[in-house]
This record gives C-alpha cells, sequence and structure tokens, in this order.
C-alpha cells in the first residue's frame, strides 16, 4: 500500500514518517508516582528510552517491509 502524502513535523521543519512520544500521563498511567516524579523520570531516562525504541523500531521496519512484501536491498 503506498501513500504518496508527506506530512511535515511542525516543529522542525523535517519530512516525518512516523514518530513516537511518550509523556507525563504515560509513566502516570504504569507507575504510583507524582507528576513531578514522573517528569524527572522521563528527564533523567530519556536517552535511554529513544537508544531503545529506535532499536525496536529497526525490527518492526523489518518485519512490517517482510509483511509488505519488500524487496530486501543485497548486503
Amino acid at each position: 500500500m503506498a501513500v504518496n502524502k508527506r506530512d511535515k513535523d511542525a516543529h522542525t521543519e523535517i519530512l516525518t514518517k512516523a514518530t513516537c512520544t511518550f509523556v507525563v500521563a504515560d509513566v502516570l498511567g504504569m507507575f504510583d508516582v507524582t507528576e513531578d516524579e514522573a517528569e524527572e523520570f522521563l528527564f533523567n531516562n530519556r536517552k535511554h528510552i529513544q537508544d531503545r525504541m529506535c532499536e525496536h523500531g529497526w525490527e518492526v521496519i523489518e518485519c512490517f517491509g517482510e509483511m509488505d512484501g519488500l524487496k530486501r536491498k543485497d548486503a
């Protein structure tokens, strides 16, 4: 399924294909913490969360590319 529409990220003016964002409410929904604690958690762990999401993102792209029948490039 091809989609030709390209959305621009309003904040960066970079063409965006897929994004994922976690906010304080996400942490509050999972842990019994205050808003300040949740914000501090995200601040302190932002880099680690981004790194892990990137790793998993590549796996997801590979999986769905294969499911959609995309041909792999030769290494």
